[in-house]
Order: structure tokens, then sequence, then C-alpha cells
């Protein structure tokens, strides 16, 4: 896996610890970042890439 796939991955890992941290559901962080529960699932499974703007989402 490239360097890219890695870190994408890597952020999606980050992004579950820190929704699992916040005794959030991926469904409760869906809702609030205002993106669907399959992308935000896709994205926490390194398959998808997100935005500036969906990761300011859900800062």
């Amino acid at each position: 896996m490239g360097k890219v796939g890695k870190t994408v991955e890597t952020l999606g890992d980050y992004l579950k610890e820190q929704r699992v941290a916040a005794q959030l559901s991926l469904r409760q962080l869906a809702e609030q970042a205002g993106v669907s529960n399959p992308y935000l699932s896709q994205i926490e499974r390194g398959l998808r890439r997100p935005s500036a703007e969906v990761l300011q989402q859900f800062a």
C-alpha cells in the first residue's frame, strides 16, 4: 500500500478512536457532522478520503 493509502487508513483509525472515546455511535457522529453513515464508515475503514470541509465538520 502506498503512503497516501496508509495515511487514509491511519486517519480512519484515528477518527474511530476519537469517536469511541467521545462515546458516540457511528450514526450520531455522522448526523452531527452532516454526512451519511455509510460515508463515515468508509472513511473509518480507509476506503474513502474525506475533503478538508468534511474533516472540519468532524472537528
